[in-house]
């Protein structure tokens, strides 16, 4: 009936794509194909910037903490208005919580980042749910500011590559009524779990 169906406004919150899995994507691409003529953009912030720039005492806080990562979360918030909400009880065993570094080196640089989603890091390991829940909004305001962004307005055939290790990124909202906005996807998924690649 020419209404949007599936997941409604995907990707329109700070993430890194697939967090929620033990294993998730260590690089990302997007192939434009097709685009709205306002909105429907795509933010990147740095994960290396923001840790480097945190105080002292706020590295000590976080470093060898781990954050609670759930799909579940995402779903009953940011896809509240999807027209069927509903997952199986199958659907759900395929995506339990998982626990990742809030503080990842990077294998190659050797560079600390923020390892985080806004909507689907649900706590902080050995803290209550509502302190690291504030917690990880604080996070999340600080190290998605401005000074660590960069914009990229799509144009067709752009091809954009990014490393899901350093940066989050967030879409932009758009007419999803009037405009079409058609992007191809390819990711690239770890081949370990990333507790053990932060244990190498």
């Amino acid at each position: 009936d020419d209404k949007p169906v599936g997941a409604i406004n995907t990707g329109q919150y700070w993430h890194s794509d697939l967090s929620y899995n033990a294993r998730p994507t260590f690089a990302s691409m997007l192939h434009a194909k097709e685009l709205p003529s306002r909105g429907g953009e795509t933010l990147f912030a740095s994960m290396v910037r923001a840790y480097e720039t945190l105080g002292e005492d706020l590295k000590a806080k976080i470093d060898g903490r781990r954050a609670i990562h759930d799909y579940m979360l995402a779903f009953e918030t940011v896809f509240a208005a999807n027209p069927d909400r509903s997952l199986s009880a199958d659907q759900q065993a395929q995506v339990p919580p998982v626990e990742h570094p809030l503080v990842r080196r990077h294998p190659l640089s050797g560079r600390k980042a923020l390892y985080f989603g806004n909507q689907v890091s649900i706590g902080i390991v050995g803290w209550s749910a509502d302190k690291g829940q504030k917690f990880i909004r604080e996070l999340t305001a600080q190290a998605c500011a401005p000074a660590f962004r960069f914009r990229h307005k799509w144009q067709v055939g752009d091809a954009v590559l990014w490393d899901n290790r350093r940066v989050l990124h967030a879409g932009t909202a758009y007419d999803m009524v009037k405009y079409q906005r058609l992007l191809h996807r390819v990711t690239f998924r770890e081949t370990e779990p990333v507790v053990q690649l932060a244990e190498n």
